[in-house]
């Protein structure tokens, strides 16, 4: 994706990046990738994370700075092999959620000639 996006892109293993208090390494991102992050079930987070998703504004704050309000125009994406790593209510339509298959993991030969594509 940092081929596509550029700086544009971040990708991260720490919910924290997005649910701190500091998180000016966000601003003016188009793609967030959350890889193998896992949600602790803290709740203040799970709304944090909800309004990242969602909010067209953003607060951003860097250390000895004040805060600052600008556009969001970013889309998340969380990939992992966890089977609860964020929580998702019942009628909550934030999240599209992909179950790969088994079958096809480390399959070469149906991935290969796919791998070009990426």
């Amino acid at each position: 994706m940092s081929s596509i996006y550029g700086e544009h892109y971040i990708q991260s293993k720490d919910i924290k990046d997005l649910t701190g208090k500091f998180n000016a390494h966000t601003a003016n991102k188009m793609f967030v990738n959350l890889d193998e992050a896992t949600f602790g079930g803290y709740k203040q987070d799970n709304q944090i994370l909800k309004n990242f998703i969602t909010e067209s504004m953003a607060v951003i704050e860097e250390k000895f700075k004040d805060p600052m309000t600008i556009n969001s125009y970013v889309n998340l994406a969380i990939t992992t092999n966890e089977d609860f790593p964020v929580e998702i209510s019942e009628h909550d339509r934030r999240y599209f959620v992909l179950q790969c298959s088994d079958d096809i993991a480390n399959n070469h030969e149906y991935w290969g000639p796919l791998l070009p594509l990426f």
